[in-house]
């Protein structure tokens, strides 16, 4: 693992076909012990110590947000329409051309992102600022790789970290409707199969 990377960071619970959480109890790293009652299933939720229980916006059911929808100028926009095929949703993979995690998890993402490749299309996206045409065309004889690299560009980084309320870890994905640039779903780390095919159900139309 390298300097600001990560896997996910989601638990996921397998709940069955349980429609609400009874009772969930969280231990605190400071040793606060906090238990939340009648929690909705089917969504995310970002637990800070302090602070309790949030729901944040996913992909699952429901309870998940509305999609924020970018100006057409925004530059999810604009990626998702530089964005080659022609498939409604557009992963943008975040990496950096010295990020080890993300080499090591390219193959996982490309495995995924074929299997659903009339869905969706795919493209790299750095948020390191040395990562010129020139770097990267020098990570790609290094590490070949199977979708676009686009450059860093200050916009888009900042759109990024604004998605994940601050400088995300690495690797890291945001998919985005293709017409819209509606951000419709972010990971920390590659996203699960599953995750992938419901926010196409819901939102590859």
């Amino acid at each position: 693992m390298g300097f600001a990377t990560v896997d996910a960071l989601t638990i996921t619970l397998g709940l069955g076909t349980c429609t609400k959480l009874d009772e969930l109890t969280v231990k605190f790293p400071g040793g606060e012990h906090r238990t939340f009652k009648n929690v909705a299933v089917d969504s995310f939720y970002r637990i800070v110590e302090g602070k309790g229980l949030q729901q944040v916006a996913g992909v699952y059911g429901h309870a998940s947000a509305a999609p924020v929808v970018s100006p057409a100028a925004s530059p999810f926009a604009k990626l998702a329409a530089s964005a080659p095929g022609k498939a409604p949703l557009v992963l943008i993979d975040v990496f950096a051309s010295w990020c080890e995690a993300c080499v090591r998890t390219a193959p996982r993402l490309d495995a995924l992102t074929s299997a659903l490749r009339d869905q969706l299309d795919v493209e790299s996206v750095s948020i390191e600022p040395k990562d010129d045409d020139a770097a990267l065309a020098k990570f790609k004889v290094a590490h070949p790789w199977s979708h676009p690299l686009v450059r860093y560009e200050e916009g888009v980084a900042s759109a990024i970290s604004a998605v994940f309320a601050g400088a995300p870890p690495l690797p890291s994905t945001v998919v985005v409707d293709r017409k819209t640039g509606a951000v419709v779903m972010s990971t920390h780390g590659v996203p699960t199969r599953s995750e992938l095919e419901r926010a196409i159900f819901l939102h590859g139309k």
